[in-house]
């Protein structure tokens, strides 16, 4: 193994200034205690590794791998990021096909309601039910609930590890 560089020396003070064994930051992030030692040990880890351990601990990527021992080369990482970049601009358009389709129905019954008055029912409850989720699919696609699923995550994990340490 190698000599523990930099970012082998941060990734083990992030896990002991939480007071974390490997074990537990292994099930945290869901990489493997192996790799996690190995990483420690100043050993290389995948972009996938990298980027589980720096959301477990809370920190950019950049935090714990700086430039300059960067693990992957630019064209990988810029491609990751396009290939991120797509899948929220294909999410955002997903969302638009959605409110159209929202507003298109419910403006159908709302005109249908002139010429058959027992449509009339059905508008509320389109507007609130379809909307609730049209709303949800809304903060989604703009990546709105994306800090409060991972603080959430966060959470149920800290206390399931806490209930494992007290059996």
């Amino acid at each position: 193994m190698s000599q523990p560089t930099e970012t082998a020396n941060k990734i083990k003070d992030f896990r002991l200034q939480r007071g974390w064994s490997q074990e537990q930051l292994a099930e945290i992030s869901g990489v493997s205690v192996r790799t996690i030692s190995r990483l420690e040990q100043g050993g290389k880890g995948s972009l996938e590794s990298l980027r589980a351990l720096a959301s477990a601990f809370e920190v950019e990527i950049a935090t714990l791998y700086p430039q300059q021992q960067a693990p992957h080369s630019e064209q990988q990482i810029a491609q990751v990021r396009d290939t991120a970049l797509e899948q929220e601009i294909k999410d955002i358009r997903h969302f638009h096909s959605h409110l159209l389709k929202y507003l298109l129905v419910n403006l159908g019954l709302f005109i249908g309601g002139f010429w058959q008055p027992g449509l009339w029912w059905s508008l509320p409850w389109t507007l609130l039910f379809w909307g609730a989720f049209l709303s949800w699919h809304g903060l989604a696609a703009y990546r709105k609930l994306d800090k409060l699923t991972r603080r959430w995550e966060h959470y149920l994990l800290s206390r399931r590890l806490k209930n494992k340490q007290k059996k």
